[in-house]
């Protein structure tokens, strides 16, 4: 189960952001969920928005903006 009392407190003793990424659609997700609870803090949530097809993980993460590089990319402006 989530806990998320502890999970809110944690993010407030880091700073108040958080980047939630997930090979999921966002509806439903855990990204959905965490951003329900920290309404109060800065979340970025990144997730599969398209309908997904088949190919190489690496390409598909790519296509799908949910690779290292969208990681940086959410990570450099949530905490601008």
């Amino acid at each position: 189960p989530f806990n998320a009392i502890k999970f809110v407190e944690l993010v407030r003793k880091k700073g108040g952001r958080v980047v939630v990424v997930e090979d999921h659609y966002l509806e439903g997700g855990i990204g959905e969920m965490i951003s329900r609870e920290l309404n109060k803090f800065k979340v970025k949530c990144l997730a599969v928005t398209k309908m997904p097809h088949s190919g190489e993980k690496d390409e598909l993460m790519h296509a799908y903006r949910i690779d290292s590089y969208a990681i940086v990319k959410a990570t450099q402006e949530i905490l601008d």
